[in-house]
């Protein structure tokens, strides 16, 4: 819904009338600016908020554009004319977070206004996908914040709404609910893939300004500016996930003779050697289980389509390709100190963690816990330098709510993949749902080896898979 329809059909009078409003409005931006910051921001912010309102895709659009730029921070207390406000200097958190509130905040708004005009549409939050799995987990995860470690419990029940509620409320609960048309996930997907094609173009220029030993693709900092933050795997990540959706639009063009196939074709290809030549072991995995998946729900079209000559002009020199970037990762792999150090942190925080899980099995030492517990171990911090956030979901949540938040939360991911699941009415259909079954695994089983469980990383490629799945299969 647009805010101002038929604007091309108004009066002149009425046109003026819209153009004297605008300009007051601007002047009156203008005031504030200069004798109250505060007022200019928050009319800003009220501004935002009504025309978002008539138009809540495009928070979605907005939030797929970001959604993997973890490390663009937005930090109030750097901004001197803010200072004067304690609580704004006191936010600091991803841009993604904070536009996801204000997009979470307005849909709330828009839904609890119908509900009141009882307008059609207003239960925009009556279901809410996978609550009982997650809502039990997080029961669990509220009752371990009583047995939080050395009695942090204000710090723990905060790590618990900011980030274990939050991903779920914003980053998969809303997109849910935003993508709610074929036209709308249409965007979305090729917005996803214009993402991709950004972040290799970026990690690819990695070549001209970072010097290494070995020949990888990293993120770096554009004056001092770094979206992606400084880990490898911050590039390969989102590349991995991205990758279903741009092969699915890739064999839509194919098979629909279209000209874009071009497209297509040369963004899959971008994105798999990007993510590749990252030389992330996780992105390896994930890319490894997402083609399995495909492969084996389209084996029968495989052998089909083997010998398509069409086909072979891509598949050929691809293989040819992906054959050398294999034997240089597997050099890499048994060669590179960076490796062999990363496997014994790694190793080492896994037996911390097993030894910390059974100092308390059942509600574990509370939500945000992990890292406070290990910075006890000073022979840890002497080999390692400061603790980091564990590398995988399963010794995270072991550690901090014990085994039946575990369970529980597996509970949450089994509903996801069943939901979206391809049965064969549903490839009858469309075979997008095996593309979506694709990318929500790759994107779990990524953080089986980081520390992006409880992030728009791994959570809002969740949302968009159900939201999709809903659009296609059940409405």
């Amino acid at each position: 819904m647009e805010i101002f329809q038929d604007s091309d059909n108004k009066e002149p009078a009425g046109q003026v009338k819209l153009i004297l409003s605008a300009l007051s409005i601007s002047a009156v931006l203008l005031l504030f600016w200069f004798f109250q910051p505060i007022l200019f921001l928050l009319s800003i912010f009220i501004l935002a908020v009504i025309i978002l309102a008539y138009n809540l895709e495009y928070g979605l659009y907005i939030m797929t554009a970001l959604a993997f730029f973890h490390g663009w921070m937005i930090d109030f207390s750097n901004y001197e004319s803010l200072r004067e406000y304690p609580f704004l200097v006191s936010l600091n958190a991803p841009l993604i977070d904070f536009w996801t509130v204000f997009v979470l905040g307005t849909t709330v708004i828009v839904a609890l206004i119908k509900i009141l005009t009882k307008q059609k549409g207003g239960d925009i939050f009556k279901k809410f996908p996978g609550l009982i799995w997650y809502g039990l987990f997080l029961f669990i995860s509220y009752l371990a914040v009583l047995s939080a470690f050395d009695h942090n419990v204000k710090a723990s029940l905060w790590y618990g709404l900011r980030f274990m509620t939050f991903v779920y409320l914003g980053f998969f609960l809303l997109p849910y609910h935003l993508l709610d048309t074929k036209k709308i996930l249409a965007r979305v997907m090729n917005i996803l893939v214009w993402v991709g094609v950004v972040i290799s173009l970026y990690a690819f220029s990695s070549i001209f300004f970072v010097s290494q030993e070995w020949f990888r693709l990293m993120p770096y900092a554009i004056k001092g500016f770094a979206p992606l933050g400084f880990n490898h795997n911050a590039v390969a990540q989102p590349l991995a996930i991205i990758l279903p959706i741009s092969f699915y639009l890739f064999l839509k063009n194919y098979n629909l003779r279209k000209s874009s196939v071009v497209w297509y074709g040369f963004t899959t290809a971008l994105i798999l050697l990007s993510a590749l030549l990252t030389l992330s072991r996780a992105a390896w995995i994930a890319i490894f289980i997402e083609v399995f998946i495909v492969a084996w729900f389209f084996r029968d079209s495989i052998k089909k389509y083997w010998h398509d000559k069409n086909l072979q002009k891509y598949t050929i020199p691809g293989a040819i390709v992906l054959f050398f970037v294999l034997g240089y990762m597997l050099v890499f792999t048994l060669s590179s100190q960076v490796v062999v150090s990363s496997n014994l942190s790694r190793l080492h925080t896994t037996e911390m963690a097993g030894f910390y899980f059974l100092e308390s099995p059942w509600l574990g030492h509370g939500p945000g816990m992990y890292t406070r517990l290990l910075s006890q171990n000073a022979i840890h911090i002497a080999e390692y330098g400061e603790p980091l956030e564990s590398h995988g979901f399963i010794q995270k949540i072991l550690v901090e709510e014990g085994i039946f938040a575990l369970l529980l939360f597996f509970g949450f991911l089994y509903y996801v993949f069943k939901r979206l699941w391809p049965t064969p009415f549903k490839l009858n259909q469309n075979y997008l749902s095996v593309f979506l079954l694709a990318m929500a695994v790759g994107a779990v089983s990524l953080q089986l080896f980081d520390a992006l469980y409880f992030n728009a990383v791994m959570w809002f490629p969740l949302g968009l898979a159900i939201g999709a799945h809903k659009v296609i299969y059940e409405k």
